[in-house]
């Protein structure tokens, strides 16, 4: 049924323990059951064929089969090159420690189950690449799948681990098939599995097209903000059967610089089309999937049961925009200089009145170094001072093509979940000492995350129309162990104003453990 979003007061229930290490097994398995159910609800309830696997990887016919007799990835990688014309090759059971390998067409890893993989040394930033380079032909027909069970790749025990380490990077490849294994993370800065815009003179659709990611769970300490997949650009791609323990386990966020730079100078960009997601999990986290335009019109995106157990929210929608910064540092980060580069801003915008010039007001970035503002569709359609446009050049307000969620579980836990900042406002002062905790473990800063009990079904920055960065997703679903659930929208009322950060409790014990 369609959940009715109202604007009731936060149910908070009290602090149950802190997860301990063999709950992950237990998740697992919980997990495999609900994927169970869920598939055989898809089978017998929908007939769609979107959601069908098989329709999106058409596996190379006529390979060589090679085993795999080494230990190191310059063997495995050598082994690869060799392969002139493609091959399946067989992985045995085994501890690797590797560096990065380089996938080329035709290539099908079959992984043995219960192998492990781990990284070399702290300065690898990925185990696999696929068509990451700009340089050279598209890469084709490529496949990395765990066989009789899932393997393990291991990020959790590395010492000083590279936290700008993916395990896999994705650019400039077609027809793949990424399956069946689990990570185990540790608080990576970048999401595990990473869909990118790689540019190139070569190739009109430079982006991973045609492949399906399935069967992959994220268990360990998942960073807040990343988590298992983010996707920048991608087309015709299946997410189905992912699970993250921390985080957000599908990020359809589709901003980084290189698309940025594309799009400012006039080129052509591509963002996120023809995508499906199906039985997207998420357990003391963020949320199981979340949309981010920014500067990037993207197409619609189709997806179904979503469940979140214990996160924050079940979905999470932010607007696009297009933001200009202070770029010299001139003005004093003060609320007064705030105001002063507000004003500054809005004196080279012409052609519109100044209350429909921003989206919001003046806010900081850059670790709190710069201020920053975001434009309105009147303003970057008006007339604007090269300060300005230098700045933008084409960049406009991202959006999504509207669409439907459905089949949005959201399960209520008291503990855990992880929280923004910027979420706490909407929660009741009185709660902020006796249900939220402040990690002290995280290698962030201060206030960059906080633990505690589940907000509600969504979080939504969107307004409901289809300008300045705004559009329509709408979310069909249930609630359970909920007495209330207090939804974040673009027009929800803080519940709390007094800003008391310092008061709330810290901890030295990270969830996901």
């Amino acid at each position: 049924m369609k959940l009715t979003i109202k604007k009731v007061g936060l149910f908070m229930a009290m602090f149950a323990g802190i997860s301990c290490a063999n709950e992950i097994e237990q998740e697992i398995t919980a997990n495999n059951q609900q994927e169970f159910n869920l598939s055989r609800e898809a089978k017998t309830g929908i007939t769609s064929t979107g959601y069908n696997s098989t329709n999106y990887f058409q596996p190379p016919t006529n390979l060589p089969t090679k085993n795999f007799t080494g230990s190191t990835s310059t063997q495995l990688q050598t082994l690869i090159n060799n392969s002139s014309t493609g091959a399946i090759i067989k992985i045995p059971k085994k501890t690797y420690n590797w560096g990065e390998i380089k996938l080329k067409s035709k290539i099908q890893l079959e992984i043995e189950s219960g192998t492990i993989i781990k990284p070399s040394n702290n300065n690898i930033k990925r185990i696999f690449s696929i068509g990451s380079s700009g340089n050279g032909t598209r890469v084709t027909d490529v496949s990395i799948i765990g066989v009789g069970g899932k393997f393990t790749i291991d990020l959790s025990a590395t010492a000083n681990l590279n936290q700008n380490m993916a395990v896999i990077k994705m650019g400039r490849v077609s027809n793949f098939k990424i399956s069946n294994f689990i990570i185990k993370d540790r608080r990576t800065s970048l999401a595990s599995i990473l869909l990118n815009y790689i540019p190139s003179n070569s190739d009109n659709e430079p982006y991973p097209k045609n492949g399906v990611i399935e069967k992959i769970n994220q268990t360990g300490i998942s960073h807040t903000g990343y988590g298992l997949i983010q996707a920048y650009s991608a087309s015709n791609v299946l997410f189905k059967n992912l699970y993250c323990k921390g985080g957000v386990t599908l990020r359809l966020e589709t901003d980084d610089k290189t698309m940025k730079d594309a799009v400012k100078n006039g080129g052509k960009l591509f963002g996120l089309r023809n995508i499906y997601a199906d039985m997207i999990k998420c357990t003391s986290g963020l949320c199981p999937i979340m949309f981010s335009p920014h500067f990037t019109e993207n197409g619609k995106i189709t997806a179904r049961n979503i469940t979140a157990t214990g996160c924050a929210f079940a979905v999470r929608v932010e607007h696009g925009f297009i933001e200009v910064f202070d770029t010299n540092k001139t003005y004093a980060l003060t609320s007064s200089g705030g105001n002063q580069f507000k004003n500054f801003i809005a004196g080279k915008i012409s052609g519109t009145g100044n209350s429909s010039k921003f989206i919001g007001n003046q806010y900081k970035r850059a670790n709190g170094t710069q201020w920053a503002i975001r434009l309105s569709d009147a303003s970057i359609n008006g007339s604007l001072d090269p300060y300005i446009t230098n700045q933008i050049g084409y960049l406009k307000n991202g959006s999504f093509e509207s669409t439907t969620i459905e089949n949005v579980t959201t399960i209520y836990k008291p503990t855990n979940a992880k929280l923004k900042q910027s979420f706490l406002p909407f929660i009741p002062c009185n709660d902020w000492t006796s249900k939220i905790k402040n990690p002290t473990d995280t290698g962030m800063g201060n206030g960059f995350e906080y633990y505690g009990p589940s907000l509600g079904e969504r979080f939504d920055n969107t307004n409901g129309t289809n300008s300045n960065g705004n559009y329509i997703i709408n979310v069909n679903g249930t609630t359970t162990r909920f007495s209330t659930v207090r939804n974040i929208l673009y027009n929800t009322p803080t519940a709390c104003t007094s800003n008391a950060y310092g008061t709330i409790p810290t901890t030295s014990n990270s969830p996901g453990l």
